[in-house]
């Protein structure tokens, strides 16, 4: 099965394995504070000269007023290719709840191909991550650069063209301790 790494940055297997816990509370610190909106988009262009594709795969899910989304940009990458991962979470109830992030074993966020199988690549967590008291409407949101490709070592590997899918399976608790587990989120991505 292919290993688990938080980025697509090339290490050798120490600092991998390091790195396999990946510091979603300081991504989410880094997205603003409570109710501010992170920016998306792609991190970059494929490949020199060229411009990346303002195709955006979106999926959402909604649990008692909490809504979830999960949006991929570009959508359609060069193998290898980068692109951008965001996830948020927005309170449409009408009062002010606070919320813990928590991830389920054995990945927060996989990609896959899109008949199944095992992930290719992966980040991962094991415990609570982050609390935020979110006001109606407010939001957490945290966003983080990806590459097409493989988990591997001593390198990650392109991915062949095809039809591939990020999924996020993210749980929520409301401060009362009442457990939410989403249902998982799934974007698709083109790699050409």
């Amino acid at each position: 099965m292919p290993s688990i790494r938080p980025s697509p940055t090339r290490a050798p297997r120490a600092h991998r394995a390091a790195r396999t816990i990946l510091p979603l509370a300081a991504l989410l610190a880094a997205a603003g504070a409570c109710g501010a909106a992170s920016p998306a988009g792609p991190s970059g262009p494929d490949a020199p000269g060229e411009s990346p594709s303002a195709d955006v795969s979106t999926a959402s899910v909604e649990k008692d007023g909490l809504v979830a989304t999960l949006k991929l940009s570009p959508s359609s990458v060069r193998s290898g290719g980068a692109f951008t991962v965001r996830f948020a979470l927005v309170n449409r109830s009408r009062k002010t709840v606070q919320v813990t992030l928590t991830c389920t074993a054995p990945a927060y966020l996989a990609l896959r191909a899109a008949s199944g199988g095992d992930a290719l690549n992966s980040s991962g967590c094991g415990q609570a991550i982050t609390t935020r008291t979110l006001a109606p409407n407010g939001e957490v949101a945290m966003s983080l650069p990806w590459r097409a490709e493989a988990s591997g070592y001593p390198s990650g590997q392109p991915l062949p063209a095809g039809r591939y899918v990020l999924e996020a399976a993210p749980t929520v608790s409301h401060v009362d301790g009442q457990a939410l587990t989403l249902a998982p989120l799934r974007a698709e991505l083109r790699v050409r």
